[in-house]
């Protein structure tokens, strides 16, 4: 894209548009309604970054909800940057978060080759391991466990650190870790 039409491009924005492609180096968030150009202004503010701010490619990420919009995020990088040996990563939220943790996981003690539960996943693995455990007979449905698996999670996250105390950090480790062979990550990450 030369600079003619670069200039051709900020000139068709809103104000508002415009500020976001033009901000400085760094984060920016774009906040928007469906239809209000925000996959020509992700674009634009990648062009400016890697064209007018000499900006690694590397260095740039632009990230949107769904794959649609991120496929479109793609095609146009490809058109803006046309000639460019690299390309800005483009993607959707959660598959960026899904490449870190496959990259960085380990870090967490988290294999690279784990799993995303979605929701039928998550109820056919609740239903099974009641079935296993006979839960079903105290009257429980896998959605009633799924919930209480959602309300300890939330409860154990919004405690104060200063209420897990050694012991019950170690026997919380304990419980775990007896579960962890037989249902890895199943509460952390489906329900």
């Amino acid at each position: 894209m030369s600079r003619d039409f670069f200039a051709e491009f900020l000139a068709s924005l809103n104000p508002a548009q415009r500020d976001a492609v033009t901000a400085e180096i760094g984060p920016a968030l774009v906040l928007a309604g469906a239809g209000s150009g925000k996959t020509r202004v992700l674009t634009g503010r990648a062009f400016y970054l890697i064209r007018e701010l000499n900006v690694l490619p590397r260095s740039v990420a632009v990230m949107t909800f769904t794959n649609k919009a991120a496929r479109e995020l793609r095609e146009r990088l490809g058109h803006l940057l046309e000639g460019s040996s690299e390309l800005p990563w483009a993607g959707t939220f959660h598959s960026f978060c899904v490449q870190l943790l496959r990259q960085y996981g380990n870090r967490a003690g988290l294999a690279a080759n784990f799993t995303i539960y979605d929701e039928d996943d998550s109820q056919r693995v609740v239903t099974e391991l009641m079935r296993e455990r006979f839960v079903a007979r105290e009257g429980l449905t896998p959605r009633q466990v799924r919930g209480l698996f959602r309300a300890l999670r939330t409860a154990v996250s919004a405690m104060d650190e200063a209420l897990w105390q050694k012991p019950l950090k170690t026997s919380m480790r304990t419980i775990s870790s007896a579960c962890a062979p037989r249902m890895p990550l199943t509460l952390t990450i489906c329900c």
